[in-house]
């Protein structure tokens, strides 16, 4: 029996001693570093030597697969010169040129710029811009130019150019670019059979306040949808914002009777919608569905609203009222100017509102389907 039991003691302490201890416990393995990178590039790699072509760059930041433009918070810095002003670059002094930032602690690869002398007897074009940054609000202009050289001479033809986006879309403004959809943009101009370099223009998404700090007047932007408030959402109510663009055309094309005797425009248009032909045949309805999701052209109750919201009463001549709507609009809206509700009266005849002046009534016009009238678009907010 004694030998069993030193025998088992034997093993017990042999099971202890042989036991090491958690090296995890008392040692953690360090979580993985996390994996950063940092890059610059440039619009243009080859410019002309003439202080006008310009060479932009963006900077990207990517940490654990996440990246983000760090353009606007760090320096850029030229090999011998040294930092540049914000992230473009122009010269007359050819060459090339490096370029690299840093981000923290992180170092971007090197980009090069060739600057090219300017070739006396060849014609070019070049095509600058006074901003490449600008908001998303269809409001806020970025500004071209276009500089014609041809033997050493330098001539403004920036009104006898064309713009176009990087894709070939012909930009119908001319020499000046907005948008409501954030992104960045790549343009170029062409002059007779001339083509420029191109320039690049960010625009950048507005911050919205939260649905529940809106007030009227406010310019509303979420996910590319931006317009001006004139309701302002409860829990029991959605709000209401109105296009910053504005059509001009007719209610439509021909005479028949819709049924668009509802107090919301958005099931006048769900009456449109049913007809044959109707992007056609309605043309003030087909240019608000054409604003994209949720857009429809207003009741005759929605433009009284709206009107309401505009000039801060029915009456009056409230001038910093409109002026807060209006500095939005993209083209101010005129007292006594009338705009199509989506309402009709009979087969030939629908309702626009009208601002009258000089008293500011709001009143209801019925006109004829087929004349032309403004169109505002509205949209639900929630």
């Amino acid at each position: 029996m004694k030998n069993k039991l030193f025998l088992l003691f034997t093993l017990l302490a042999l099971v202890v001693a042989c036991t090491k201890p958690n090296d995890n416990q008392d040692n953690p393995t360090p979580p993985a570093p996390s994996e950063e990178s940092l890059v610059i590039s440039v619009d243009n790699e080859s410019i002309y030597a003439d202080g006008l072509e310009v060479a932009t760059f963006t900077v990207e930041y990517t940490i654990d697969g996440e990246t983000t433009d760090v353009t606007s918070e760090v320096t850029i810095l030229e090999d011998k010169a040294g930092a540049i002003n914000g992230n473009t670059f122009s010269t007359t002094v050819a060459g090339t040129y490096k370029f690299y930032t840093s981000y923290g602690m992180v170092n971007s690869n090197v980009v090069e710029v060739l600057a090219q002398e300017v070739p006396e007897d060849e014609e070019y074009i070049t095509l600058t811009v006074d901003k490449n940054e600008i908001q998303a609000d269809a409001n806020d202009v970025a500004t071209m130019t276009v500089t014609h050289f041809l033997n050493g001479e330098q001539t403004d033809i920036t009104a006898e150019s064309y713009f176009y986006l990087e894709d070939g879309t012909y930009l119908e403004a001319g020499n000046v670019f907005s948008t409501a959809q954030p992104g960045t943009y790549t343009i170029y101009a062409r002059y007779e059979s001339i083509k420029s370099n191109n320039i690049t223009v960010t625009a950048t998404e507005i911050e919205t306040p939260p649905t529940g700090d809106l007030n009227i007047g406010d310019l509303y932007s979420s996910n590319g949808v931006v317009g001006v408030v004139f309701r302002v959402p409860t829990e029991e109510t959605p709000g209401l914002i109105i296009s910053l663009d504005e059509g001009f055309t007719s209610w439509s094309t021909e005479y028949a009777w819709v049924n668009c005797v509802f107090t919301k425009g958005e099931l006048n248009c769900e009456m449109i919608y049913r007809q044959e032909n109707w992007e056609e045949k309605y043309p003030a309805a087909k240019w608000c569905y054409d604003h994209g999701e949720g857009w429809f052209l207003p009741s005759d109750d929605e433009l009284a609203e709206f009107w309401l919201a505009f000039n801060g009463s029915l009456t009056g001549d409230n001038k910093e009222q409109q002026e807060l709507f209006n500095s939005k609009f993209t083209t101010k809206i005129e007292i006594g100017s009338a705009y199509w509700s989506s309402n009709e009266i009979s087969e030939d005849m629908a309702t626009a509102y009208q601002l009258n002046d000089p008293t500011n009534i709001v009143i209801c016009l019925t006109s004829y389907k087929y004349q032309q009238y403004p169109v505002k678009a509205v949209r639900y907010i929630y």
